[in-house]
């Protein structure tokens, strides 16, 4: 495929998504809404899962059956690209627009854009800890009652409207002029039946972006007319910026493994773009790691350390898929050689990008209090957590019982709980994991194998955070770009496919959300990564190949 190929595929896929924007979302109350022959002319649940389930199981049989047909000499490569070209285009219109535009009362998600819209647009007057505080002082009574719950977010515990409201802690924080426009932004969110999201909504736990992605959505953010029809195509940046970067990957892994990452991407059953797509700024650390393994598959290195450096400041955890060159740099040292030039060049630029990043992170409202309220907004939210909607290694550990809508229901006191029962299975288990990646991250002689391994190993198995950020999945599929070719390897991208399959499977029977991170996707995971990492560790046994 020539990269006018690839730019013409998803140039059309988000001229199409963008065009269904502007017809049928800009206008006050949704305007006309696309009619479809199924339910009145609306999607349901179902119907969006039905979808993504066909997407999954075309890349599940897609790739095991191009593994099949080429180990016997068959290569129908002009069938296989129009394939998944169409799997991409009917997957990404299914991931974009079927699940915000198709099946919600509209396209922006005013749950998710009230944090990441809002929060960075007035991050010059509101804190971290603040930010549902000037909501309540500023929207009628009417819209939040003195009753309705509500997250008091300097200290995590539920409180309130009408406690926050007498505390007062906005008064003073708004010009006159900036006061008048957050009124009338707020109205956006209250109007056309808004008023029951932001209620729920003011029961999270916040705005959590780092000073560095607040500075730079906020530049954006605070020049915005908003309107209701800015509102809806705000969250066409994300959609730009994600096809960009598949186009990107494409060209440089080739369109075999690009589209079939794009591919998985639009199926992947952790990342849900219902849940924080539709909003605003929510996908740079996505896009920017893409473009970091697209510049480690061309060795770019100093590209790609600027990449993968950026992701990690739009978001942290990026910071993982870094850790295989920087010990394989340090490997060299304790041998008593001097780093690759290319380690040195990748770990300089790396280093160079975070320094000013985090020096951009300064800029705005309260200089060194942007790091201080994030640290303290962290503290709070990164305690030991066991979400709903986690993905991770230690999920299975929380499992008991059948599979019913108790499930659904189950305290996160008693996930906790059930996983401290079993706490040192999972330790053991997880050390065993992470030892295999680490033997693999460094006898390998592919540094995207490397990096895409290690770093999903480490999130996976340390971290377990909420399922939308296991987006990152999607670099398994370039991490296998050269095992790909041969049998094993293509039947771990397709059993990859079917993971998201069952997954999918589980929650069109049961719409058990709940069950089927925590459980569903975590466990076929795990067997997925220990059995792809006891692969790799034969396949790399013995001495690594030294790169130069």
């Amino acid at each position: 495929m020539s990269r006018r190929g690839i730019a013409l595929l998803y140039g059309g896929l988000f001229a199409l998504v963008a065009g269904l924007v502007l017809v049928y979302e800009t206008k006050w109350g949704g305007g006309p809404r696309p009619r479809l022959p199924v339910h009145n002319g609306r999607l349901s649940h179902r119907d969006v899962i039905a979808m993504l389930i066909a997407g999954s199981a075309i890349g599940a049989l897609g790739v095991g059956g191009w593994a099949w047909l080429r180990r016997r000499g068959r290569r129908p490569e002009r069938l296989a690209r129009v394939v998944l070209a169409g799997a991409v285009l009917f997957s990404g219109f299914t991931y974009f627009y079927a699940r915000q535009g198709l099946m919600t009362s509209s396209f922006v998600h005013r749950w998710d854009a009230m944090h990441y819209l809002l929060a960075p647009r007035y991050y010059a007057e509101i804190d971290y800890d603040e930010l549902y505080s000037c909501i309540v002082e500023n929207v009628s009574r009417r819209a939040v009652p003195d009753d309705n719950r509500v997250r008091d977010l300097a200290t995590y515990r539920m409180t309130t409207a009408g406690a926050l409201r007498a505390e007062g802690r906005c008064r003073d924080h708004f010009s006159p002029e900036r006061l008048a426009r957050w009124k009338s932004d707020l109205e956006l969110f209250t109007g056309y039946g808004g008023a029951g999201i932001l209620r729920d909504a003011l029961e999270d736990r916040g705005y959590n972006g780092t000073p560095f992605e607040a500075a730079v959505a906020g530049a954006v953010a605070d020049r915005l007319p908003l309107d209701w029809a800015t509102l809806n195509l705000v969250p066409l940046f994300d959609v730009a910026m994600l096809l960009a970067m598949a186009g990107v990957v494409t060209a440089a892994f080739g369109w075999p493994v690009g589209l079939v990452f794009a591919l998985y991407f639009f199926t992947n059953a952790a990342d849900r773009w219902g849940i924080i797509g539709g909003s605003f700024f929510r996908y740079p650390w996505m896009v920017t790691l893409g473009l970091g393994f697209a510049a480690l598959r061309r060795e770019r290195w100093g590209r790609a350390g600027f990449w993968m450096a950026l992701s990690a400041l739009f978001n942290v955890f990026p910071a993982v898929f870094s850790a295989s060159l920087v010990l394989r740099g340090l490997a060299g040292l304790v041998r008593g050689q001097a780093p690759a030039a290319k380690y040195r060049r990748f770990v300089g630029v790396a280093a160079i990008t975070t320094v000013l990043g985090l020096g951009v992170g300064l800029l705005p409202a309260r200089h060194l209090g942007n790091y201080t309220g994030w640290w303290h907004d962290m503290e709070l939210h990164n305690v030991e957590r066991f979400q709903g909607f986690g993905v991770g290694l230690k999920f299975p550990f929380t499992f008991r019982g059948a599979i019913t809508a108790d499930q659904d229901r189950v305290p996160e006191r008693v996930r906790r709980m059930r996983f401290h029962q079993v706490r040192p299975w999972y330790r053991a288990l997880a050390a065993v994991v992470l030892g295999m990646a680490l033997l693999v991250a460094l006898r390998t002689d592919d540094e995207v194998e490397a990096a895409g391994v290690l770093g999903f190993t480490l999130f996976f198995t340390l971290l377990g955070t909420v399922g939308y950020y296991f987006a990152a999945a999607a670099v398994l599929v370039l991490a296998l770009h050269r095992r790909a070719r041969d049998g094993p390897g293509a039947a771990f991208i397709a059993a990859l496919f079917l993971c998201s399959v069952l997954a999918h499977v589980a929650l069109y029977a049961t719409l058990y959300y709940r069950f089927m991170y925590n459980i569903v996707i975590s466990t076929t995971w795990s067997i997925w990564l220990v059995a792809l990492l006891a692969w790799l560790v034969a396949r790399t046994g013995g001495p690594r190949r030294r790169a130069a």
